[in-house]
């Protein structure tokens, strides 16, 4: 079981690091236009063993005609109601921007490509599970496993990042369900209070 009190990783974006303000504003300003932004993952469950099916609110959850907080709200889910969940979004509204520091070759890439050399710059967009993402580079999207200092990322003392995070990414993990009287629409999974199902570890849901 994986009780989500808040998501964070989703939340907060997949790159994390340092930048002042004025290199963070000047990548800003260098995103280039072919990447259309918000970038949305269709059919998403983010990280490990997340799986769709019931899911638990452990306390007041929003269920919103789509997702979006600026969309009407449907109903409003109390503790211990369940919630059928049959599919989800991750909307980037902002990827993370890495600089390459040392050559790193593709492990798995959906569209193509060559390795990802020194200065390169990659756009980070959503978390696919067991450390590998999607990102934006040249004009196609490439799975890649992460190299970049990450959050969730536990390296050994002798481990070299091969690549400096510019700027962090903002996302939102949206799920699409049913609630208990037959009311359909959106949760906003980030900071709600749920238990998730987790395939890796099938155990009853339970709130804490």
């Amino acid at each position: 079981m994986r009780i989500w009190l808040a998501v964070s990783v989703v939340g907060s974006g997949y790159a994390s690091g340092c930048s002042t303000g004025d290199e963070a504003a000047g990548v800003a300003a260098q995103i280039p236009p072919a990447l259309t932004l918000p970038y949305v993952a269709a059919d998403a469950c983010p990280g490990e063993g997340c799986t769709y099916g019931t899911w638990l609110a452990c306390g007041p959850i929003d269920v919103y005609e789509a997702y979006g907080a600026e969309a009407p709200v449907r109903r409003t889910l109390a503790a211990g109601d369940a919630f059928e969940v049959t599919t989800g979004v991750v909307i980037v509204d902002e990827p993370g921007v890495v600089v390459v520091t040392r050559r790193v070759e593709r492990l798995a890439v959906a569209s193509g490509g060559g390795p990802l050399l020194p200065n390169d710059t990659i756009y980070v967009l959503d978390y696919l599970g067991e450390g590998f993402f999607n990102i934006w580079h040249e004009g196609a999207i490439a799975e890649v496993e992460v190299f970049w200092p990450w959050e969730n990322m536990v390296v050994g003392p002798a481990f070299q990042y091969a690549g400096e995070v510019v700027r962090p990414g903002r996302s939102a993990f949206w799920a699409h369900g049913t609630a208990p009287e037959g009311t359909t629409g959106w949760i906003a999974v980030e900071g709600s209070r749920l238990a998730i199902p987790n395939s890796l570890d099938p155990v009853e849901l339970a709130c804490p």
